[in-house]
Formats: C-alpha cells, sequence, structure tokens
C-alpha cells in the first residue's frame, strides 16, 4: 500500500468486463497502463482451457509489469442456468437441484461439485468464484428463483457453507451474492430498481440467516444487490447504502473479507445515478470493488478513474475509504492470486476425460 499511488489505489477497487477471448495487444496495453483490481469473466472471453490459460497468463504479466500486482481475475460459475465455463470443465449442478437432495447428501454433492470445478479454475488462472447465491427463495416468482439453494434459510446456510468450503479449499475464493438477498422479488436488477418492504426483524431471520453462516465459515467475499431494503435504509439499494454495507455487513455481521458491488452498469443503477456517481457512493458506502462488466464498451474505464480520484484529492474522508478498500483488495490477492495458471501436459491431464 505504501508504495501506491492515490490513482493506483482507486485502480485496485475496479473490476473489468472486456470483450475478447485472447489477449490482443490494446488489452494488454491498457491492463498495464490502467492495472484494474481485478477482472472479470463471461462466455465471450472463454476458450478451450489452454486458450484461456493462455489469455489469464497474458493479462497477469502485463498487470505486475504496470504495478508489480497480480490481477484477481473472477467468473460466475454457480452451475445450472449460470456457467460461463462449458465443456470440458465438470457440468455443475444448479443450486436449486442440490436443495432437493437429502441433508447431508446435498451438502457432500454441493462441496464436491465445488471442490472439483475449483480446482479446474485454479488450473486456468481464475482466483475468484462469484458464487454461491446465498438468497433464500421465498417467493415463486423471484428473478432468481432457479438459482437458489432453498426457500428454507438453514437449507441455504448449510448448502453455501459446503460450497464455500469447496471452493476455498481448491484455492479459489469464493463470494456470497447478492446481499442482503434477492429471494424477495420478482423485479430483475438488470433492468429495474426492486424495493423490499419486510421488516428489520424478518430480514435478519430470513435473508441474513446464510450470509451469518458464510462469515462465520471464512467467505473470502460478499457481492451486494441493487434492491432497496426499506427497513434498512428507506431511500438507497443496498450497494449504494452505508447503513447495509457498512453497518449492517461489516459491523453487525462482522464481515471482514472483500465487499463487491454487483455490476453497477445494470439498470437498476445505471439509470438513477449514473456510472461515476453510482462508483463513488459505493465506495463510500463500504463496497471495497465495484464491478463494471462491459465497461472496454460502453464506458472509460481510465476517465472513470480519473474521476474518483480527482474528487478523492479533494475529499480525505473517500481518500481513507479509498485507501482501506485497495488495502483489503491487496490482502485478498495476498491469500488468493497466487502462482500461474497450468500449461502443456499438465492441463491437459486435469481435463482428460476419465478412463
Amino acid at each position: 500500500m505504501a508504495a501506491l499511488t492515490l490513482a493506483q489505489q482507486v485502480a485496485q477497487t475496479l473490476m473489468i468486463g472486456f470483450e475478447s477471448e485472447r489477449a490482443t495487444p490494446e488489452l494488454e496495453a491498457f491492463i498495464e497502463r490502467l492495472c484494474p483490481g481485478a477482472v472479470v469473466l463471461f462466455a465471450r472471453n472463454v476458450a478451450p482451457p489452454e486458450k484461456l490459460s493462455g489469455l489469464t497468463r497474458r493479462l497477469q504479466a502485463a498487470s505486475v509489469r504496470g504495478c508489480g500486482l497480480p490481477l484477481l481475475v473472477a467468473i460466475d460459475q454457480e452451475g445450472g442456468p449460470v456457467a460461463r465455463l462449458k465443456e470440458p470443465f465438470y457440468r455443475l449442478p444448479g443450486q436449486a437441484a442440490l436443495g432437493e437432495l437429502p441433508a447431508g447428501e446435498g451438502e457432500e454433492a454441493a462441496y464436491r461439485a465445488a471442490h472439483a470445478i475449483g480446482l479446474q479454475m485454479a488450473a486456468v488462472g481464475i482466483n475468484l468464484n462469484l458464487a454461491p447465491v446465498l438468497d433464500v427463495r421465498t417467493r415463486p416468482d423471484s428473478a432468481v428463483y432457479s438459482r437458489c439453494f432453498s426457500a428454507d434459510p438453514a437449507r441455504v446456510a448449510a448448502l453455501g457453507v459446503a460450497t464455500i468450503r469447496g471452493l476455498q479449499e481448491a484455492g479459489i475464493a469464493a463470494c456470497g451474492k447478492h446481499f442482503p438477498g434477492h429471494g424477495d422479488t420478482s423485479t430483475d436488477t438488470h433492468r429495474e430498481l426492486p424495493a423490499i418492504d419486510a421488516g428489520e426483524e424478518r430480514v435478519w431471520e430470513v435473508e441474513l440467516a446464510p450470509y451469518r453462516a458464510a462469515a462465520q465459515a471464512g467467505v473470502a467475499a460478499v457481492m451486494t444487490t441493487h434492491i432497496i431494503y426499506r427497513a434498512l435504509d428507506p431511500k438507497l439499494p443496498a450497494t449504494l447504502s452505508r447503513a447495509v454495507v457498512s453497518g449492517l455487513l461489516r459491523d453487525r455481521l462482522g464481515f471482514g473479507g472483500l465487499v463487491l458491488s454487483d455490476d453497477l452498469q445494470m439498470g437498476a443503477i445505471i439509470r438513477h445515478w449514473g456510472l461515476a456517481s453510482a462508483a463513488e457512493l459505493a465506495l463510500r458506502a463500504g463496497c471495497d470493488q465495484v464491478l463494471v462488466c462491459n465497461m472496454l464498451r460502453r464506458d472509460d474505464p481510465e476517465a472513470l478513474a480519473a474521476r474518483l480520484t480527482a474528487t478523492a484529492e479533494g475529499d480525505p474522508a473517500l481518500a481513507a475509504r479509498i485507501a482501506e478498500a485497495a488495502s483489503r483488495v491487496l490482502a485478498a490477492k495476498g491469500r488468493w492470486a497466487k502462482g500461474l495458471p497450468l500449461s502443456g501436459p499438465e492441463l491437459a491431464a486435469l481435463f482428460a476425460p476419465a478412463s
């Protein structure tokens, strides 16, 4: 931290998406120049294992050339309907399917599946999985219904912890989402801004039960949701709310890991606050990294970083919050961004069909 300028600290708070499945000279130059804290991969970036390993290797090299720091490399690999990695990667069961298994059997299956995919992720240079979903399926028309383990908070907690253990024992940081819960609304935050009227006591007993368990289990990261919980903050969605991120997640739940925003380019946020204002509010609220998943296509990441830096230069409180966030990012990298992806025979052996 002592060696990072304020601009470099700001860059560490950014997790960006890009278009290509290969490390173009332009992409490498951008990573070297800006040195963002993380990149996030989607299906558009995923190639066969050898090529994916080459992509992450080259991006890591560009980051080290730029600022001497490795990247967090994230992906959404929940299983079921949200799985960016296809064959020859292991096909994961959906979380809803795991929730239908008997107690004990479901936890064992969740652990084994997460551990197996975690080993494959590590082999191709991915070090952060934006999973598991810890939302409680409280209504059948929920926008995340098919991605949830169960309608029972205790069952979600148990299966979530098993998944976290499987990933993290394979060397992959797990991320519980979408805090404090997305299971009680039918509105899709990719398009609109939902609000939930559940009382604080209900939220504590139902929505937050899996997050308490995850925090106690040492989950590496938590992702916030773009939903207004009126009992917690009547005006701002969780991602932008200091009461929710700092007051509830940090202070009351005692979570000390990395806090990620959901994608700030989703309709729930971008239509109401705009990207730069939302990024500043999310950082002030207590988020350590903000996701901008289509940044190189829709927005200028260097302009965003420059605006945040200029604002922080005149605002000691924001500068201190950015320093705290960057410090957490570096701590996460120190634990999870270790080693290089495999290549050649070692990589091929991991993806060889069972005989």
